[in-house]
C-alpha cells in the first residue's frame, strides 16, 4: 500500500490514538480492536476474498495478539485478520480507521 507523506502522518497520530497508554502488543491489539469497533459503521457490507459478506464485529483473536474481523456470510460466522477485510463502501466513514491499521501494522 502506498502511502502520501500526508496520509502517513495522519496514519501515525491516529495509530497513536488507537495505541494510548497500551504498554505490551496484547494492549495494543485490544486498543486498535476497540477503535475500529467504535469508529466502522458496523454492520458492514464487505469483500471477503472476492465474495460479499458482512462485517459485524472487530476482536481480537483467543491470545490477544491479532485483530480479528467478525464476519457473516450465509448464516455463519467467521474470523479473520482485520486486514483481510475489503469494504465495499469506499466512502463509508471510519474507513480511515483500517487504513491506519493497515499502515500500522506494516510499519510499527
Amino acid at each position: 500500500m502506498k502511502v502520501s507523506k500526508q496520509n502517513k502522518s495522519k496514519f501515525q497520530k491516529m495509530a497513536e490514538e488507537a495505541t494510548v497508554d497500551c504498554y505490551n502488543e496484547y494492549e495494543q491489539s485490544s486498543g486498535w480492536a476497540c477503535t475500529l469497533a467504535d469508529e466502522l459503521p458496523l454492520p458492514l457490507k464487505c469483500l471477503i476474498f472476492g465474495e460479499e459478506a458482512t462485517l459485524v464485529d472487530v476482536d481480537t483473536d483467543e491470545n490477544g495478539i491479532s485483530v480479528l474481523g467478525v464476519i457473516t456470510k450465509n448464516k455463519k460466522k467467521i474470523r479473520i485478520p482485520i486486514q483481510d477485510v475489503e469494504v465495499v463502501d469506499k466512502k463509508c466513514k471510519g474507513l480511515d480507521w483500517l487504513g491506519a491499521y493497515r499502515y500500522w501494522i506494516k510499519n510499527g
